[in-house]
């Protein structure tokens, strides 16, 4: 098949990786697929950098008459079959294709938090042929605030890949570049910084634990891409003010890493501490290094961890809870083991990316048979 997704943001995160992922899987498993981005994005440079082939177009604002242009003779020349969307500004550029006949399928990455204006319920419900939710959650706000139909929603979420993430990769060289000792336990959180990821709880529930635990070290991976290091240059506020120059920090700051499949196989435990997490691309890694996690219960993450058996749930936004659950972590080595045993399991039984690809073709099958 022949596939455009379109990504209008110029920031990158989960929703732009997993857009490129996709895109270059399907390239490896004999289709033909497109990014079409703003050269002004950070998108067109990681899109670059993974070798995949771009239509760079403005998609300065929803209805770009050049963007459409330049998407339609593109989409005649190479006789896309179809224009997959994943955010609000290129799903109301692909709105005259839609409305013309052609396949377009809607991504939605983000949690559905509310009753949302008019405009945006319409084009959700009569924007495209098919919406892709990367979580039973999100598919819930769909239909309960935008009132789209059920069947119209298909839940395909995060996809990791088993080659990439699995228990035989070394972590050894992760730990020795940030000093910490082969046989320590250690407890990481990894994301952009960003208010929502819950990194300041996370540092506070570090140093309660590290009162009574000075031996467990914590890493916290993250900063704006490009940002390699341990440098604060780029730190929000609130993380320079919970590391004074006069009291040591509780956690190691390692900066933006490239790489996670080294970071994850260095971790004995992940912690995810986002007060609000439509689905979540770490969970997957770690499950498939067989690394049990440590969750809020927000969004799609309980549809990942399962409380007491590949992991724990805690309350989003509170430090004590999660400091109870780290403690637990670390002091029962049994228990940590059969919650890894069982990550694993799960991850190869459900998280592989070939099977989140094979409902995506689906979904595009489907879509085409009624053009």
């Amino acid at each position: 098949m022949n596939i455009l997704h379109l990504e209008a943001g110029l920031n990158w995160g989960g929703q732009e990786f997993r857009t490129l992922i996709e895109t270059a899987w399907l390239i490896a498993h004999g289709h033909r697929a497109w990014v079409a981005c703003s050269p002004e994005g950070q998108m067109a440079r990681h899109a670059k950098e993974m070798g995949l082939p771009m239509l760079l177009l403005p998609m300065r604002q929803r209805y770009d008459v050049q963007s459409i242009w330049g998407i339609r003779n593109f989409c005649i020349k190479e006789k896309v079959d179809v224009l997959h969307c994943h955010g609000s500004k290129d799903a109301a550029i692909c709105l005259p294709f839609h409305a013309a006949g052609w396949p377009v399928v809607r991504s939605r990455h983000l949690t559905v938090a509310g009753p949302p204006k008019i405009g945006k319920s319409l084009a959700y419900r009569f924007g495209s042929r098919k919406i892709v939710a990367t979580s039973l959650s999100i598919k819930n706000g769909l239909v309960k605030f935008h009132r789209v139909p059920p069947e119209k929603i298909e839940v395909i979420g995060e996809g990791v890949d088993l080659s990439r993430f699995h228990p035989g990769e070394d972590g050894w060289t992760f730990r020795k570049a940030f000093g910490i000792p082969e046989d320590a336990i250690l407890f990481g959180a990894a994301g952009m910084f960003r208010t929502e990821k819950g990194h300041h709880v996370y540092v506070k529930a570090a140093a309660m634990v590290k009162r009574t635990h000075p031996h467990i070290f914590f890493v916290l991976v993250g900063g704006r891409a490009g940002s390699e290091g341990r440098t604060t240059e780029h730190l929000p506020v609130w993380l320079k003010e919970a590391f004074p120059q006069d009291m040591p920090s509780p956690v190691i700051l390692t900066g933006y890493q490239k790489e996670m499949s080294p970071i994850m196989a260095a971790l004995d435990v992940l912690i995810v501490p986002s007060r609000n997490e439509a689905q979540s691309r770490v969970v997957p890694e770690a499950f498939a290094t067989g690394k049990p996690v440590i969750a809020s219960r927000t969004g799609g993450l309980p549809e990942l961890v399962r409380h007491g058996w590949n992991g724990l749930l805690v309350t989003p936004g509170h430090p004590e809870e999660l400091a109870d659950a780290i403690r637990m972590m670390a002091d029962d080595t049994s228990l940590r083991c059969q919650y890894s045993q069982n990550a694993l399991q799960f991850a190869r039984e459900n998280l592989s990316i070939d099977a989140m690809m094979e409902k995506t073709l689906a979904v595009y099958s489907g879509v085409v048979k009624r053009r």
